[in-house]
């Protein structure tokens, strides 16, 4: 779910953080949040048996735009509506990458000419992450879900899962 575009800004405020998109996709949680000057998107890895879960970011190898810099425990995520709200998700280990280096607009770069990457681009590129997250996963015969009990009603809570109007159900 897309919650605003980015506006990018001269000069960071290292205070101001606020969500422009958050969502699920094959079970993985994904986030993306505007650090004023750029924007960064970050995936949930909540099985510990997957290859990069608990991996530094120097040792993913992921085909993608930005330029992986996050991998921790947990991620700092502020609420839609309210930025000065923050929840601490410590499910799993989160992976991050940003869009200030390789040719993108930002605060590492000085130059106004080079592209703004736009929040449906963004999302995009983790669609395709998750994918390759998903294909370095070696099957074994017992299965993890990836969600757990709440995540439904927390994703509800926030917006990502938007109740079904016409039919009546949330389903």
């Amino acid at each position: 779910m897309i919650f605003r575009e980015m506006e990018y800004k001269p000069e960071r405020d290292f205070k101001q953080v606020s969500l422009l998109a958050e969502g699920r996709h094959l079970g993985y949680h994904w986030v993306v949040l505007s650090f004023e000057t750029h924007p960064c998107a970050y995936v949930q890895i909540r099985n510990p048996e997957h290859p990069y879960y608990h991996k530094q970011y120097d040792d993913i190898e992921l085909d993608l735009r930005g330029t992986l810099s996050y991998s921790r425990r947990y991620l700092k995520i502020p609420d839609p509506k309210d930025s000065s709200i923050i929840v601490q998700d410590n499910e799993g280990w989160w992976i991050g990458w940003d869009y200030m280096r390789n040719y993108f607009y930002g605060d590492g770069h000085k130059n106004p000419n080079l592209p703004k990457i736009t929040v449906k681009e963004i999302i995009e590129e983790v669609m395709s992450v998750i994918v390759q997250l998903e294909t370095k996963i070696e099957w074994k015969d017992n299965f993890r879900p990836w969600t757990k009990a709440g995540d439904y009603e927390r994703d509800k809570a926030r917006g990502i899962i938007v109740p079904n109007q016409e039919k009546g159900t949330d389903k």
